[in-house]
């Protein structure tokens, strides 16, 4: 029984002696290095998570973070127990010390309801009106300052305001807003009243006691015309009035309805012309916006403001037409045909004198 015992011990001896050998073999293997890197600014977890990455592209696994410490308010030391990528094995053959070092390289980020405002003359715009916000990834929100502002609203023109931001690193970013002043839209009072819009017969003037018109048959040139509940008689006769006077060619497309809503207070509420309807402001009458409108709606349909010779024009007369039913009437060859037209029918003598090419291509090419 003591021989037993004897032998017992001796193997503990042995297992001992063997596991103190080996873990003195493996602390004399392991391998000590350093490495630094360069992050953004950020927590510690995400800082980490940087050091992972990093180690990872030396196809080395951290097996442990052993220590961390900051050394200063811009870096972190960070010792780790490492593993080639490829090893099976769950024991660390390497000490790494690594050094980060934190940098802000990004700027500050400048948000703004709007990047471009349009304005008519005589509008009130001030900033706050903007909306605007300023914030940094490191710092959070800052404040912002307003280095140029220009905007007159009594007189038209291009104007810019110029935001900055600056964070505690003195890292700025500017953004700039684009405001565009134009003139009233022309609003010309209710020309004549009718008292039928039947196509075949003449319209003529009404008096204040005249029937209400029967909305569930509402036609001209062959166009049913749709007009909401809380558009009176005197606008659906004025557009009518505007409409019958359209350009003969305007027939010759896929519009089939006219829609007069009070939806927005603006001439027009918005096109779908591809399916033949047009859409026109209720809420008073608009002289020019039903012919400008339908314009658009037989463009749409014909691509009469998109052939090589127009657009050929548009370049060489754009700008020279004064800015008097639309201001938007230079912004592409689709708006300068519409404004044009509209030019031909209520001031034929200076679209003549000032885009003679216009005045030709409409007169022989949209008004056959």
């Amino acid at each position: 029984m003591r021989k037993k015992w004897g032998i017992a011990m001796i193997l503990i001896v042995i297992m001992v002696g063997a596991f103190i050998f080996t873990n003195q073999a493996s602390a004399s293997e392991m391998i000590y290095s350093h490495k630094e890197i360069i992050v953004e600014y950020n927590t510690k977890a995400k800082i980490k998570d940087e050091v992972t990455s990093a180690l990872l592209k030396d196809d080395k696994v951290i097996v442990t973070f052993k220590e961390e410490a900051q050394k200063d308010i811009d870096a972190y030391i960070f010792t780790v127990e490492v593993k080639p990528s490829d090893s099976t094995d769950d024991v660390a053959n390497e000490i790494v010390d690594v050094y980060v070092k934190m940098e802000d390289t990004q700027v500050p980020v400048i948000e703004t309801k709007v990047d471009e405002i349009e304005l008519e003359v005589g509008d009130t715009f001030s900033i706050e009106q903007l909306e605007i916000s300023a914030y940094d990834v490191v710092d959070g929100k800052l404040n912002y300052d307003i280095i140029e502002n220009d905007v007159n609203t009594e007189v038209t023109g291009e104007y810019t305001i110029v935001i900055e931001a600056r964070d505690v690193n003195q890292k700025s970013s500017r953004k700039q807003i684009h405001v565009h002043v134009h003139e009233k839209e022309i609003i010309m009072q209710p020309q004549a009243q009718v008292q039928s819009i039947a196509p075949s017969e003449p319209l003529a003037s009404q008096s204040p006691s005249m029937p209400s018109l029967d909305r569930s048959n509402l036609h001209v040139r062959g166009w049913k015309i749709v007009a909401g509940s809380n558009v009176s008689d005197d606008v659906i006769r004025s557009y009518v009035n505007e409409l019958e006077s359209l350009p003969v060619t305007y027939n010759q497309y896929n519009l089939h309805t006219i829609l007069i809503d009070t939806s927005k207070p603006y001439p027009y509420l918005g096109m779908a012309y591809s399916d033949g309807r047009l859409w026109l402001n209720g809420a008073a009458y608009y002289a020019t916006t039903a012919l400008h409108e339908a314009t658009h709606a037989y463009d749409f349909y014909s691509a009469i403001s998109r052939t090589p010779e127009f657009e050929a024009i548009y370049v060489s007369e754009k700008g020279k037409l004064p800015v008097k039913y639309s201001a938007n009437m230079n912004d592409n060859t689709y708006e300068w045909l519409a404004n044009a037209v509209v030019f031909y029918y209520y001031d034929k003598q200076t679209l003549l004198s000032n885009a003679p090419q216009t005045y030709t291509y409409i007169e022989q090419r949209v008004l056959i």
